[in-house]
């Protein structure tokens, strides 16, 4: 069973061609879209009692205009087919999640999130909950979306104006505005960490463990569908 997660960024009026490096404003956002394979054997284990999340894919798209980047997200998701779409409804996003609901496709599986400072010091401290308890995988490997996704956890930074004891209503985390890599220069966003934060959200949804039965499917391994696809 997959999940996805998708963190919107905003998009850059000079990205006429979507597969065009030239962009305007190098510093926008990304968004992000994490893909979660859902392990519900821990449902049925009293030492865990939870799912078990495990990113296995990632894909992103750099200051992409919405209408453009709709289709192409609502096709990457169709190879998937996830239970749940946690997506951030946020300023650009609302458009994006509204278009997202409305498909006959994902209509009651998109779960709607939307940031204030409130809802992220809960979702931070949702997302800790499930790291400590050894529940968020992510894949590892030495290609650019895991370096990416460390890189960003190393440079994410946080603080509790109230002390410890108000984590799930104060705290503050994120990679600093203007944050560059110590290395190379170049600045870092922290786009990947949030979208895998929405595992906290995730978390809440309701998840069945059935017994017998399956789902009729074309018959090919997600891998193959998406080099068949184009991805």
């Amino acid at each position: 069973m997959y999940a996805a997660l998708i963190d919107v960024g905003g998009e850059d009026e000079a990205a006429h061609d979507v597969l065009s490096g030239d962009l305007e404003n190098p510093g926008r956002d990304y968004t992000c879209c994490h893909i979660v394979a859902v392990d519900l054997s821990g449902l049925q284990d009293p030492a865990v009692g939870r799912p078990i999340y495990r990113i296995v894919n990632t894909r992103v798209w750099h200051g992409t205009r919405v209408t453009a980047l709709l289709g192409q997200l609502r096709t990457f998701l169709s190879v998937w087919q996830p239970r749940w779409i946690v997506a951030d409804a946020t300023c650009v996003g609302q458009g994006l999640v509204s278009f997202l609901a409305a498909s006959a496709n994902f209509g009651d599986k998109v779960v709607a999130f939307t940031f204030s400072a409130l809802t992220k010091a809960q979702l931070g401290s949702s997302f800790l909950s499930v790291v400590e308890t050894g529940r968020f995988r992510y894949f590892a490997g030495d290609d650019d979306d895991c370096r990416q996704f460390w890189r960003e956890c190393e440079y994410c930074a946080y603080s509790v104006p109230d002390g410890e004891g108000a984590i799930d209503r104060r705290l503050k985390w994120g990679v600093p505005d203007g944050q560059r890599d110590a290395l190379t220069g170049e600045l870092v966003h922290d786009d990947r960490l949030v979208a895998a934060a929405l595992v906290g959200v995730l978390d809440d949804q309701v998840w069945n463990v059935f017994q017998g039965g399956g789902t009729v499917t074309d018959g090919r391994a997600v891998g193959e569908r998406m080099e068949s696809e184009g991805f």
